[in-house]
C-alpha cells in the first residue's frame, strides 16, 4: 500500500527508492509491479489514474455544457474532481485489505515513529517494555491490544519493565549455575499469562533448590571422605 501510494503521489519510482522505503519487503511485493523505462509502476494504478481523468474530463464538460462558465461552474467543477478521486482512492483503501500480514506488519513499523507522539504515559511505558523484552514479539499496536485486554492494565503497565529485567537476571543466574534456563516466550503469551507477576518467583525458586542441592552433595562428599 505505501508503494501504491507512493506511485500515486510520484509516478514511476526506481528500485533504489523501494528499497528505501520498504527495505527488503521490496522483494516480497515487488511482483506486483512492472519494470519500465520511467522505472517501476503498478499496472492498475495507471488504469485508476486514466479512468481518474477520463471522470473528471467527463465532468468538465458535464459543466461547460450545462453551466457555462461562471464562478459557481469552477466551483461545481472542483467539487466533482474531488468526488471521482475520493472514489478512486477509497477503491484503492478496499484493495489493501488483501495485502499480506507482512505487508501490514512493515506498514506498521514505518508509522510507529509517528504514532509515538500521540500516544500517552501508559502506552509509551509499554513500548518501552515491548522493546526490552528478548524474545519474539510483534508490532505495537498489536501487542498493545493484547496487553489492554487486561482490565487493570494501566496500573499494572509500570509492572513490566522490572519485571522483564528481574526475569533477564535470574535466566543468566541459571545459565551461569548450569541449571536448565527455558528459553523466552512469546511477547504475547508472556501478557496472556501476567508472568510479571510468577516468572521471577518460579525462576528464583528454582536456582535456591538447585544451589541447595548442591551444597548437600558437597557436604556429603565431605562426609564420606571423613
Amino acid at each position: 500500500m505505501i508503494m501504491l501510494m507512493h506511485q500515486w503521489k510520484s509516478g514511476p519510482f526506481p528500485e533504489a527508492t523501494a528499497r528505501a522505503i520498504v527495505g527488503d519487503l521490496w522483494d516480497k511485493i515487488s511482483f506486483k509491479f512492472v519494470s519500465t523505462d520511467a522505472g517501476y509502476v503498478n499496472p492498475r494504478m495507471d488504469e485508476e489514474a486514466l479512468h481518474k481523468k477520463e471522470i473528471s474530463e467527463k465532468c468538465r464538460e458535464s459543466v461547460r455544457i450545462r453551466y457555462g462558465r461562471s464562478t459557481d461552474v469552477v466551483r461545481t467543477k472542483e467539487k466533482m474532481e474531488k468526488t471521482a478521486t475520493s472514489v478512486v482512492r477509497s477503491d484503492y483503501d478496499s484493495d489493501s485489505d488483501s495485502c499480506s500480514d507482512s505487508d501490514s506488519s512493515s506498514a506498521s513499523s514505518l508509522t510507529e515513529g509517528v504514532q509515538g507522539e500521540e500516544w500517552g504515559d501508559a502506552e509509551k511505558t509499554f513500548e518501552e517494555a515491548r522493546k526490552l523484552f528478548p524474545g519474539t514479539k510483534r508490532g505495537h499496536n498489536t501487542e498493545w491490544t493484547t496487553f489492554k485486554k487486561h482490565r487493570d492494565y494501566q496500573s499494572v503497565v509500570g509492572l513490566l519493565v522490572p519485571a522483564i529485567k528481574r526475569e533477564t537476571d535470574t535466566k543468566s543466574a541459571l545459565r551461569s549455575s548450569r541449571t536448565f534456563c527455558p528459553e523466552w516466550a512469546h511477547f504475547q503469551t508472556w501478557i496472556n499469562q501476567r508472568r510479571w507477576e510468577s516468572e521471577f518467583e518460579k525462576s528464583q525458586n528454582r536456582i535456591d533448590a538447585q544451589a541447595a542441592a548442591t551444597e548437600r552433595y558437597l557436604e556429603a562428599m565431605q562426609n564420606g571422605r571423613a
